[in-house]
């Protein structure tokens, strides 16, 4: 009888500790970051740090961002609701002026009484009131755009005479974009990422054992410029940099479906006009794998820091991307697209005693899904009005867990004449429907579909296709659904 309470005991006690409350939460997400990991299935990207957290935890191999765009996407993510919820569709919003705005994940848990730290990127506009201390990193002494002498000096005349012209905002970035690529032989914490990782530890240090800890690190590289210290340049030297599939856009794709990468060409060393050369674009794949080994060593750092204080086995651990990234595929660079490769990005999630670490869920989920996800990680109520579902029961059982049917995306194109088109994008598990319309009157100015199942490069559009009518039609009603859902 005693051997059987024992047993009982025990097995108490696991379950306790198998659903047990996470003490913290750790949001590290990472700018313009497309699924060039190696856990990931990247044969040549240096990750070993990301590479063992994904062990750690349960990787989402086909997570879509709503909006591949930077204050969007994250408002969404952040929120649980979709761009159009959120009525944040571009840069010039200003969410938290907004009337209709619904809490956002720091506010919720500053609210339930944790201690709420932020610092670097994590909404692109950000409000510090959302935060119990928000941190501006870029004000830590010696942190400048560029390293290299002759780089560094452009930058500094150049800063000089848009002072002298009076440039503010946007005109004054615009004016100082010298170059694209800076690479230089200096430590990691000259650079925002690894300065604002040294803060973070910092603040571990400083927590209080009865505090709750909810802390977003806002990592701002593989984002353009791509600057880093030299060592992770030179980690790439003798590998051959892999090509994009396609180099050109889509056989029958709309022009709405295509971007200028303006982002890219306001560097002054990139052309305004036209495709940059092989040989540069080969640099600037290899200055971007650079960027991404730099983040995963700082994610390295913070994830060492946070098992040597002993907080990692207690805590939610997420890491995402605001959306993924082109390096010269469909012969673009840069994201604004609907395109799977700018929507598709790198999403994994960690808690304590995760069961089946390392074992990657195949089905669709959004990162709308995030919130929701959270709040019943750490056992609050889920709140009616999101439009994200918690993501619990595929952390549980990945391999048992489908997924979801669809995921939604979108991008707006503004246009100074007419309305503005917004193109809708449906991701199934076979392919991928994209109808673009016009935001005031619905009229459908273009369409688009590709077969995944057939060829994951979206090589043609064949929405005319006549077998594809059911499967359109099918798109089209989720679509309205999820249009008319509030």
């Amino acid at each position: 009888m005693f051997r059987l309470y024992g047993l009982f005991i025990v097995k108490l006690f696991f379950i306790n500790n198998l659903y047990s409350t996470p003490r913290h939460v750790f949001l590290l997400m990472v700018d313009d970051l497309r699924p060039e990991i190696a856990s990931y299935g990247s044969t040549t990207i240096v990750t070993p740090n990301i590479d063992q957290f994904s062990q750690d935890s349960r990787q989402f191999n086909r997570a879509y961002c709503q909006q591949a765009l930077c204050l969007p996407s994250r408002i969404s993510m952040m929120s649980g609701l979709y761009p159009h919820e959120t009525g944040v569709l571009d840069l010039k919003a200003k969410y938290h002026k907004m009337a209709s705005k619904a809490v956002l994940i720091p506010e919720f848990f500053k609210s339930k009484g944790f201690l709420c730290i932020g610092m670097g990127k994590v909404y692109h506009d950000e409000n510090p009131e959302h935060w119990d201390k928000w941190i501006d990193v870029t004000r830590s002494k010696g942190l400048t755009e560029y390293k290299e002498k002759a780089k560094k000096e452009r930058f500094e005349a150049r800063a000089m005479q848009a002072h002298d012209l009076k440039l503010k905002g946007k005109s004054l970035r615009q004016y100082t974009k010298v170059s694209a690529i800076d690479f230089a032989d200096e430590p990691d914490e000259a650079y925002h990422d690894g300065a604002m990782v040294q803060v973070a530890i910092g603040e571990l240090e400083r927590l209080k054992p009865e505090q709750r800890l909810f802390m977003t690190l806002g990592f701002k590289k593989p984002h353009l410029p791509f600057i880093a210290p030299k060592k992770y340049w030179d980690l790439y030297g003798a590998v051959d940099i892999p090509v994009p599939k396609m180099e050109q856009p889509p056989k029958g794709a709309p022009l709405l479906a295509q971007s200028s990468w303006g982002e890219m060409r306001v560097y002054m060393d990139i052309p305004k006009v036209g495709p940059v050369s092989d040989d540069q674009a080969l640099t600037l794949r290899r200055a971007y794998m650079a960027c991404v080994s730099f983040v995963d060593a700082q994610i390295g750092r913070f994830i060492h820091a946070l098992k040597e204080r002993g907080i990692y086995d207690e805590s939610v651990v997420v890491l995402v991307s605001d959306h993924g990234y082109k390096l010269g595929d469909y012969g673009m660079w840069c994201k604004h697209t609907n395109h799977e490769i700018d929507n598709r990005v790198p999403l994994i999630i960690r808690f304590p005693h995760q069961p089946q670490p390392g074992v990657a869920h195949e089905g669709l989920v959004e990162l709308v899904d995030l919130f929701p996800t959270l709040l019943e990680l750490t056992g609050f109520p889920l709140m009616g009005h999101q439009s994200g579902k918690s993501l619990v029961p595929a952390l549980h059982q990945p391999q048992r867990d489908p997924g979801f049917e669809r995921a939604l995306s979108m991008y707006r194109r503004d246009r100074k004449t007419s309305e503005s088109i917004i193109g809708w994008s449906v991701v199934d598990k076979k392919g991928r429907y994209t109808t673009w319309r016009g935001e005031e009157t619905q009229r459908e100015f273009a369409a688009e579909y590709y077969r995944h199942d057939q060829h994951p490069w979206e090589l043609k559009n064949i929405h005319k296709s006549p077998e594809l009518e059911p499967t359109i039609r099918d798109c089209e009603a989720w679509l309205e659904g999820k249009l008319n859902m509030k």
